[in-house]
């Protein structure tokens, strides 16, 4: 796990990471999302950055929350899953 570099605000620099292992395929759509304490535990962040973080995410389409169910990898926006691998169109 990278560490948390100044001056990039940390929840943005795990949003990046967590971007760039969706897109090189380390993270596939439909897998199961990493909890908010488990994510600022491995960063050994507060929740409030975690969340941050997470929310970013969502935001830009990179994971969805199921109410009930828990938080997923989606298909990022401009990319497409072409034989089982993520593929940018």
């Amino acid at each position: 796990m990278p560490r948390i570099r100044r001056p990039e605000p940390a929840h943005e620099q795990i949003a990046r990471y967590y971007r760039e292992r969706i897109e090189q395929g380390k993270m596939r759509p439909g897998q199961r999302f990493p909890s908010i304490p488990r994510v600022a535990e491995e960063w050994g962040t507060s929740r409030q950055t975690a969340h941050n973080a997470m929310k970013a995410l969502q935001g830009s389409g990179y994971i969805v929350s199921e109410p009930g169910k828990g938080t997923f990898v989606a298909v990022p926006p401009g990319w497409s899953i072409n034989r089982g691998c993520l593929t940018a169109r």
